[in-house]
């Protein structure tokens, strides 16, 4: 029979298991942020297996139908539906990429600036969501008609 103290300290165990000490919390706060640095990474960002497809996924995974530009080692740009998808590997070497959207119903788009290799995973997220936000009010402006009081 367990003693009065080892079932205290069992319980105790129970009650704190999976709160981290000050060690544990020290070293998460000092973290460095999750980046993307390749191509490779770019792809896993977007749970993707090759960088081909990368334009789909990003079309099909955002409410507004994005798409991605890739800046490739020579400086010229590689846009979505351009010939040359096919050939990348996930260890192209990229410089910057860019997201973008149109509109529908608009002459308006939303794009962000280049992402300059490597960037954090939180600010392409944070664009992301400003640029989904921002389609759906640019097309709320240019589809959707005001009711007027006309009393």
């Amino acid at each position: 029979m367990a003693n009065k103290w080892q079932r205290n300290d069992e319980l105790v165990a129970r009650l704190f298991q999976g709160i981290p000490t000050p060690e544990q919390q020290a070293s998460v706060s000092n973290a460095e942020p999750a980046m993307i640095r390749t191509l490779a990474d770019l792809c896993e960002f977007f749970e993707v297996d090759e960088p081909r497809s990368l334009p789909r996924r990003i079309y099909k995974n955002t409410d507004c139908g994005a798409s991605i530009s890739l800046q490739l080692s020579d400086g010229a740009w590689l846009h979505t539906g351009f010939p040359g998808w096919e050939d990348l590997t996930d260890k192209t070497t990229i410089l910057a990429f860019t997201l973008q959207t149109i509109v529908e119903g608009s002459d308006a788009t939303v794009d962000s600036q280049s992402f300059v290799l490597p960037v954090t995973q939180e600010s392409v997220k944070r664009f992301i969501d400003y640029m989904e936000e921002e389609a759906e009010r640019l097309w709320q402006e240019a589809n959707v008609e005001e009711d007027i009081d006309t009393n």
